[in-house]
């Protein structure tokens, strides 16, 4: 069993639950609501929401316990509300989900309008978790069987069964974890950081958009550029959205190749992705890789994003037994791959931005609104990104150099200018644009001595070299 997810860190975390059942389990559902107010906010039991009240459109029965309504219970639905919009705005602005889980749950509309609601906000927030309990044996909602579920079946018979998961309930809830079960697909959204705004690429993400969609494994989406223009970043915000949509339910892996010339080593560590216990295979050849492949992913709808390809390796080798296996695949490079691996329709380049583009994205980065710049500013600001030949990261650098002289020595954007121009005429040519190394160099130039050396001492963390005692003689200075 995998051990819990931290969403997110217990001392800023404060727990606000919405318990999804049906009405049919209200004497357990109430129970349960009232132990966790208990445990996690006697003073504020708004926090979790329970609705007691009979089910929507469902007429009592004599096994529905009705000896409550929402109108003695801190939360729930009252006559006059619009039910499905409630929901939605509860669950929206909760962090935590309870689903009780029984035959009368899994029949229930009401309880599966509340899972798929649950499972929309899951997909598109890191900071949400789902907690499925089974209170009487049920089949699991294939939506949630990503998740371990807490064992609640002998509550009614066994008071210290009950104590016992309800105690591990509230310590997940409080400390915001979450565990997946051992076979639960990969969603590895957290290894591509999500940029704040994505400036400039709406027409190159609503075609990576629409050709992942499809999930066509022979036709293999990349997109390429020169280090620092975005593609990465397209590629976070592009799996972020394929998540919101459940494209992809059985998983999205990401692997990020840098510095990775081995195509055995990039295969395995993808198939790990979804072997149990993500565990990498012990093969260690291509044939037996390619089985493994067959195993663990046909007839799954999945996809696997390599980003950062390095040149000069035969990517066919990881992408041919991936794809005949039926998996869809966005591929990040600097480089043109070969037509084998990526059809030119497939392919897209993503070239500097327009010049609208890179003043909007040094304003946002410098801290302010396009329309505030004053016309020197905005010269300024307009030679900046030229000079920086509005190349993304770079302005991106820029802008918060700027944003950072200007507010700890009042040095105008003018001058940043200048800076900007000098610096740029004395950086030769590289395989990183040499706007990127002037704007990065001025800004490490620009930080105290210690952080200085700290900032180049943790750049030895990515080399062999660097390990275990190294590390903690870099802590001890």
């Amino acid at each position: 069993m995998s051990s819990p997810i931290a969403l997110h860190t217990a001392s800023a975390f404060t727990p606000w639950v919405f318990i999804s059942h049906s009405s049919r389990n209200n004497a357990f559902g109430r129970r349960l609501a009232a132990d966790l107010r208990a445990a996690l906010s006697p003073d504020k039991p708004e926090r979790v929401w329970y609705d007691s009240a009979p089910e929507r459109g469902e007429e009592e029965s004599s096994d529905m316990d009705t000896s409550a309504d929402a109108t003695t219970q801190p939360g729930g639905l009252v006559s006059g509300m619009n039910f499905p919009r409630e929901i939605v705005d509860q669950i929206g602005m909760r962090n935590a989900v309870i689903v009780i889980l029984s035959p009368e749950a899994i029949r229930s509309r009401w309880v599966q309008y509340e899972i798929d609601q649950a499972i929309s906000r899951y997909n598109g927030s890191e900071r949400f978790a789902i907690y499925p309990i089974i209170y009487r044996a049920c089949a699991l909602p294939r939506s949630l069987a990503i998740f371990q579920t807490l064992d609640f079946t002998q509550a009614d018979a066994d008071s210290t069964a009950y104590a016992r998961q309800l105690a591990e309930l509230v310590t997940r809830i409080r400390e915001g974890r979450v565990a997946l079960s051992e076979s639960a697909p990969p969603f590895d959204l957290g290894l591509l950081p999500e940029p704040p705004r994505l400036i400039g690429r709406d027409a190159e993400l609503a075609w990576a958009l629409a050709r992942l969609r499809t999930h066509e494994t022979t036709a293999v989406t990349a997109l390429r550029g020169m280090g620092g223009i975005g593609k990465s970043a397209l590629a976070a915000i592009a799996i972020r959205r394929l998540r919101q949509e459940y494209a992809f339910p059985d998983g999205i892996a990401v692997v990020l190749c840098e510095n990775l010339r081995d195509p055995i080593e990039v295969l395995r560590q993808a198939l790990a992705r979804f072997a149990p216990g993500r565990r990498p295979p012990d093969a260690d050849d291509l044939p037996s890789l390619a089985a493994i492949a067959q195993q663990l992913l046909v007839g799954k709808r999945a996809l696997v994003v390599l980003d950062n390809i390095e040149p000069s390796w035969p990517v066919e080798r990881v992408t041919g037994p991936l794809t005949t296996a039926g998996v869809t695949l966005l591929l990040t490079a600097r480089q043109m791959l070969p037509d084998a691996v990526v059809p030119l329709a497939g392919a897209r380049r993503l070239g500097l931005l327009s010049p609208g583009d890179a003043l909007l994205l040094f304003a946002q980065s410098l801290g302010r609104d396009l329309s505030t710049l004053s016309d020197e500013e905005g010269g300024a600001a307009e030679r900046i990104v030229t000079l920086l030949d509005r190349h993304t990261l770079a302005v991106r650098l820029a802008g918060v150099y700027a944003a950072y002289v200007s507010s700890e020595y009042q040095r105008p954007l003018t001058q940043v200018a200048e800076q900007v121009a000098s610096d740029v005429l004395g950086i030769p040519e590289g395989e990183t644009p040499r706007k990127v190394g002037a704007v990065l160099a001025r800004s490490v130039d620009a930080l105290p001595a210690d952080a200085q050396r700290l900032f180049a001492a943790l750049a030895a963390f990515a080399t062999g070299e660097f390990g275990h005692q190294a590390a903690l003689a870099l802590a001890h200075a």
